[in-house]
Parts: structure tokens; sequence; C-alpha cells
């Protein structure tokens, strides 16, 4: 039986929903995030000179700057990913297991990637021609990283695959995930603020390592929001376009699923 019911949501009735899993589980979402990023933290620091006191100036300090920047996205998209497919399980009444989660991502990092470039490329070129078009072509691009990681799909089928799903319900998309990333952004301005007025945001502290590691502590603390909501709506779309909820049933009472006519 799933833990939550299985219907259409509205863009507040997902954020709604997106909280009940954090405040149960975000313990367990921020570990996760933590093992994830610290590595990158620490990369961080060291190409960046937060260890010896001041930037490395040096090809070989260029290329590792360049290399943490990398290894930033990847595990940026692992931290993602593995909140998706916890999160998932939660939704549909499994328990959450950080350490499943974990190795499920690893394994479907490539299609997460290649899936993001996708979305990237796709919604900046859209967003040249204007804003609008733009914002239309990442929302319909919303569930990639749901579908990267729940689905057994290669990066351009991912893809594909995401902006087939929420054809006709892009504003809808738009809308849960501006919220998201709306107190995502208010989050991060506080914990900036709050080191402002700690003295560590200053003109001058942006190679200090507590300035380097207090970047680091949205994405970790924080970033999970967008995981969630992005998770609720890619089950929202097949709620709406191709009856899992009805599958879902039909599964749990040992029944074949009466196909849905397309």
């Amino acid at each position: 039986m799933s833990a939550f019911e299985l219907r259409p949501r509205s863009p507040t009735e997902i954020i709604d929903a997106a909280f009940v899993i954090l405040r149960r589980h975000y313990v367990t979402m921020i570990t996760m995030t933590a093992v994830l990023q610290l590595p990158f933290v620490f990369l961080n620091l060291v190409f960046n000179g937060g260890l010896s006191g001041g930037p490395v100036v040096s090809t070989a300090a260029g290329i590792g700057s360049l290399l943490a920047a990398l290894f930033g996205m990847v595990s940026m998209q692992l931290s993602d990913g593995a909140i998706i497919h916890a999160v998932s399980d939660v939704y549909l009444g499994r328990e959450m297991s950080a350490s499943r989660s974990l190795t499920h991502v690893w394994h479907r990092l490539w299609p997460l990637i290649i899936s993001s470039i996708i979305r990237g490329i796709a919604s900046f070129l859209a967003a040249l021609l204007l804003f609008i078009p733009g914002i239309y072509v990442w929302s319909r691009y919303a569930t990639v990283g749901a579908v990267a990681v729940l689905e057994n799909k290669g990066g351009n089928d991912t893809a594909d695959r995401a902006w087939k799903l929420s054809e006709g319900r892009a504003w809808h998309c738009f809308v849960a995930l501006f919220i998201a990333f709306v107190i995502y952004s208010a989050l991060t301005g506080l914990v900036y603020y709050a080191g402002y007025l700690a003295g560590i945001v200053t003109l001058n502290a942006q190679q200090s390592p507590l300035f380097l590691i207090m970047q680091q502590l949205p994405p970790v603390l924080f970033y999970p929001i967008v995981s969630v909501v992005t998770t609720l709506i890619y089950y929202d779309l097949r709620v709406r376009k191709e009856a899992f909820d009805l599958e879902m049933m039909a599964s749990e009472l040992g029944a074949a699923p009466t196909p849905t006519s397309p």
C-alpha cells in the first residue's frame, strides 16, 4: 500500500506533500547529500586556497579547480538522484534506505548527466530566442532527474520521456518547481545573512576556509526540497497521464492493470 494517496495534486499540494516527506526523513536525506558533497568540499578547499591561506596560481591549480568544478557537478547529480530514489520508495510505501538509494543512483549516473546536459542546452537555446520559451523548455524537462533514476532508459531516451510526460502540463511543472526554488533560495539567503552577521561573508573572505565551506551548506541542507518536489511532479504526471494510481492498485491486488487508452 502506498504511503501517500496516489492522485493528481495541484502545485501547492505537491509542496505540502514534499514537506511532509521532508519532516519525516530529513536527517536521512541530508546524510546522503553530505556523504556525496563532502569530497567536493575538500577539493574546493584544496584548489581554491582554503587550506593554504590563499589561492594557488598555477597551471596545475587551474586544472585542479576545473576538475573540482566537474566533480561538484557530478556530486550534485548524484545527490539529486539519491534523494529522488529515496523519496520514490517513501511515496510508494517502501522503506527508505540510504545505502540502497546511493548504490542505485551510482548505476544511473550517466543517464542523469546526459539528460541534464540536454535539458540545460535546450533551455539555454530556447532562452536565446525569448525568456518565456526558455522557461517553457526548462519546465517540459522538469522530470529528467526522476526519469533517469526511476526508469531504465539511456540519456537521450530519458530526455524524450520527460518531454512527452510533461506535454500539456508545462505550467503545472513550472509553478511547483518555482515555489521549490524560491524556498531553496530564501533559505540559502538566510545562511549567507547569518554568515554576514558572523563576519564570515566579507569582501575579502572569498578564499577563507569558513566561506568556502559555508558555500556548500545550502546544497546539502536545502536542495533536497527541489529533489523531493521533482519526484512528486513525476508521479503526479504519471497518475494524470498513465493512470499510475490504478496500476499500483491492481498490482497490490495481484491483478494485471487494465490498459489505458493513449
